[in-house]
């Protein structure tokens, strides 16, 4: 088991030490008290720990094959959907605690319009850097996104601040192996 700082000192990192805690949860959980109990717990286990290598692995692999000029805009792509997809799983699932937790402000309380907004800033920013390649990666990207999401609100009944920050850190994962694939 990995002890880690609180989570307010690692703030750049959150999300990633929160897909930690989804892939512990769902892991070593059977149900959704348990799997909600497990990733709420500070402590970080074997499947936790396997998904952070994973993920750090791809995104230094994909960044290592990509040319030093693109790697920016590649970065500022993948960031700016996955933010995108946090707001779109806010606006669009319940709260999957019955208690207070940190998602818990926003999930089902984002408006259309500020949906709106952020899917226009997605697309603007997925635009500028891409074009009209990033039309490969929209597609896709919203299939992991429903297919991801699908899964946790059939385990848990809704989303947490965890399963935001999985999804924020595979979406991440996703759009930088696209991004690479089809547009770089």
């Amino acid at each position: 088991m990995i002890r880690r700082p609180p989570r307010s000192t690692l703030f750049p990192y959150t999300t990633l030490f929160r897909s930690a805690d989804t892939c512990d949860g769902l892991a070593g959980g059977r149900d959704k008290e348990n799997i909600l109990r497990i990733a709420k717990d500070s402590a970080t286990g074997p499947a936790g720990v396997l998904g952070l290598i994973v993920i750090m692995l791809i995104k230094f692999s994909v960044l290592a094959v990509l040319a030093p000029e693109v790697i920016p805009y590649a970065l500022v792509l993948s960031t700016t959907l996955a933010r995108w997809r946090l707001v779109a799983a806010c606006r669009l699932y319940p709260y999957a605690r019955s208690k207070e937790g940190t998602a818990r402000v926003f999930a089902g309380r984002i408006k259309n319009k500020q949906m709106v907004r952020a899917t226009l800033v997605a697309i603007i920013v997925s635009l500028f850097i891409c074009k009209f390649q990033a039309v490969a990666i929209w597609p896709w990207l919203l299939l992991f996104f429903w297919g991801f999401n699908s899964y946790i609100v059939k385990k848990i009944d809704g989303i947490t601040g965890d399963t935001l920050g999985a999804l924020s850190e595979f979406s991440e994962v996703l759009v930088l192996l696209l991004a690479a694939a089809f547009v770089f």
